[in-house]
């Protein structure tokens, strides 16, 4: 009489095979991966500037966990109009290191905007990472050379965009 298996004793040969299957793989190329992970780039400027008084730029840059970028030297930071979108001048941003201390995951950098490069009106600060291609955006109000005042009381010019009530939305009547 012939012995009597089950199922599972079926499956049993093919689990050699599943096995050798899943160590193999993983080590077969895939042609889509994933785009880096950028860095964390931020810029700080003040959001008016006095009549008179230069412009003081500052950035940050710092490397996230598993990013292959490295520390720039320098970046670029560009000063556009808003209302028109005329890029007036581009400045470069130098590293700054505190103490002589050489940093392999963060960068500071600074610059001072003359006052005699400054148009009066509203602007917008775009500082450019050049390996990475990160924006970071600042918007200033400036009074221009001499201390012209503008017309704009605010100092940002997307004060409008939000209106001060929200209209309400019922899911559920």
């Amino acid at each position: 009489m012939k012995p009597q298996y089950g199922r599972g004793a079926r499956l049993v040969p093919l689990l050699p095979l599943a096995a050798g299957i899943l160590l193999i793989l993983p080590a077969v190329p895939v042609s889509a991966s994933t785009p880096p992970i950028l860095p964390w780039f931020t810029i700080g400027a003040p959001a008016t500037v006095d009549p008179g008084s230069d412009l003081p730029v500052t950035a940050h840059w710092e490397k996230i966990a598993y990013s292959y970028w490295t520390v720039p030297d320098s970046v670029e930071v560009s000063l556009y109009s808003i209302s028109t979108g005329e890029r007036y001048h581009t400045y470069r941003m130098n590293r700054i290191l505190p103490d002589g201390q050489d940093s392999s995951t963060t960068g500071d950098y600074a610059v001072v905007i003359p006052n005699s490069d400054l148009p009066a009106g509203s602007c917008m600060l775009v500082a450019v990472d050049p390996q990475s291609s990160t924006l970071a955006r600042r918007p200033v109000l400036l009074p221009g050379p001499g201390g012209q005042k503008t017309a704009s009381p605010t100092p940002t010019p997307f004060r409008d965009v939000v209106p001060d009530t929200l209209p309400e939305i019922r899911l559920f009547p």
